[in-house]
């Protein structure tokens, strides 16, 4: 992965990813290895791409089934 994982009290607090709009996929090897959702990882990184330099935070619940 180009980037980085910023960790504070044992959980993820932030991801980095360098050139994100041409790494995305990266996304799916962090979630992998650090059991993160990809599908709310992957939505956070696109709404930051839509609004770059800005600070972009989830807050990710359990998933509801109907």
């Amino acid at each position: 992965m180009a980037g980085s994982v910023a960790v504070a009290g044992g959980r993820i607090v932030g991801i980095e990813l360098l050139s994100p709009a041409r790494r995305l996929e990266d996304l799916a090897e962090v979630a992998r290895r650090h059991g993160l959702d990809y599908e709310a990882s992957r939505s956070a990184a696109r709404a930051a791409l839509a609004a770059p330099d800005r600070r972009v935070t989830i807050d990710v619940a359990a998933r509801v089934i109907a």
